[in-house]
C-alpha cells in the first residue's frame, strides 16, 4: 500500500514526490523521481552517531580467530578491487577509504604501494587497526589533504545524510581522483523475491536502499561524473571456496561458526547483489 506524504521531501533529489511503502514490518519512504528507498522512521543523527561508535560492529571480537577468518576469507575479493584502482589509479597514490571496518582492504592496498587512510566510527574497530599501523579516523571531518581514489565499501546505505557523505568525500579528491561505492541493489531480483527477509535488507543499520537510478541521481548531486554503474554479484566461486579454506584453517572453538551463520553465508553468497559505482571529480 501506497501513502502519499504531506510536506515531505526526498533527502536525495529533493523532490516532493514521495510516498511511503509499507514494506511487511517496515515502513519505506519512496521517492518517485529519483528511485530511492529510505527508512521513514529514522533515529537522531546523535542517536545514530552514538550507534556506530560504541554499538554497531560487523562481525565476532572476542576472539582474533574469528577477525583473522574473516580477513581471508574475503582476500579474493579485495584484490580483485585493488586490480581495478590500478587499471585506473596505479601505485603509489593516495587511497581513503570511509567506513574501513577493521582494516583489512586498506591494510592490502598498502602492500600494493598505496598511502592509506582509513574512515570508522567504530572504537573497537579503530582499536584494531592501530593495532596492525593504520591510520584511521572516527569522522570524514578530520580528514585533511587530498586523495587520488575514495573508496565506500557497503558504508553509504549507514549514512543518515549521504549526500553530506558523498559531498565530504568530493571534497576529499584532487580533481581527477575516482569514488568507488558499493552499495545493496533493493532493485535486484532477488530482493523482490527475497522481500523483507532478503540478506542485505537490514533497516536497523541501512537508512537508504540505491536502485542504479537512485545510486546516480547522488553521484550526480554531490558534483561527480558518473563513469559506470553495475549490477554485481560480488561473491563469487573464489570467494565462496576462499570463505571455505578460511574456515577449515581456523578450526576449534575460537572460530566456530554457528548454524545460523554458515546459513548467513551461504544466503548471502546466492542472493547478495550489489551495486557498484566509478565516478570521477570533474
Amino acid at each position: 500500500m501506497e501513502i502519499a506524504l504531506q510536506n515531505a521531501k526526498c533527502s536525495i533529489c529533493g523532490s516532493a514526490n514521495c510516498v511511503t511503502k509499507r514494506f511487511q514490518s517496515t515502513r519505506l519512504l519512496y521517492c518517485e523521481d529519483c528511485d530511492v528507498h529510505a527508512n521513514a522512521d529514522r533515529t537522531s543523527l546523535l542517536e545514530t552517531d552514538h550507534y556506530y561508535k560504541y554499538t554497531y560492529f560487523m562481525g565476532e571480537f572476542n576472539e582474533i580467530a574469528n577477525i583473522e577468518r574473516m580477513r581471508h576469507f574475503r582476500y579474493p575479493e579485495r584484490v580483485w578491487l585493488i586490480n581495478v584502482i590500478q587499471a585506473t589509479k596505479p601505485a603509489p597514490a593516495d587511497l581513503l577509504d570511509i567506513g574501513c571496518d577493521k582494516g583489512f582492504f586498506i591494510d592490502d592496498a598498502r602492500r600494493y604501494g598505496y598511502n592509506v587512510r582509513g574512515v570508522e566510527p567504530s572504537e573497537r574497530a579503530r582499536a584494531y587497526c592501530e593495532k596492525i599501523g593504520l591510520s584511521v579516523v572516527e569522522s570524514i571531518d578530520e580528514v585533511s589533504g587530498n586523495y587520488d581514489v575514495v573508496t565506500m565499501q557497503h558504508s553509504l546505505e549507514h549514512f543518515s545524510q549521504p549526500l553530506i557523505g558523498l559531498t565530504a568525500a568530493y571534497n576529499c579528491l584532487r580533481p581527477g581522483g575516482i569514488i568507488i561505492v558499493r552499495v545493496p541493489d533493493f532493485s535486484s531480483r532477488w530482493r523482490k523475491l527475497r522481500g523483507e527477509k532478503w540478506v542485505w535488507f537490514q533497516p536497523q543499520n541501512h537508512y537508504f536502499h540505491y536502485s542504479k537510478k537512485s545510486l546516480g541521481v547522488i553521484l550526480r548531486k554531490a558534483g561527480f561524473d558518473v563513469t559506470s554503474i553495475a549490477s554485481q554479484r560480488p561473491n563469487d566461486a573464489l570467494t565462496v571456496r576462499s570463505n571455505l579454506l578460511a574456515g577449515s584453517v581456523f578450526k576449534g572453538k575460537a572460530a566456530a561458526q554457528t548454524f545460523r551463520s554458515r546459513l548467513a553465508r551461504v544466503l548471502e553468497d546466492i542472493t547478495g547483489v550489489e551495486l557498484f559505482a566509478m565516478a570521477r571529480r570533474p
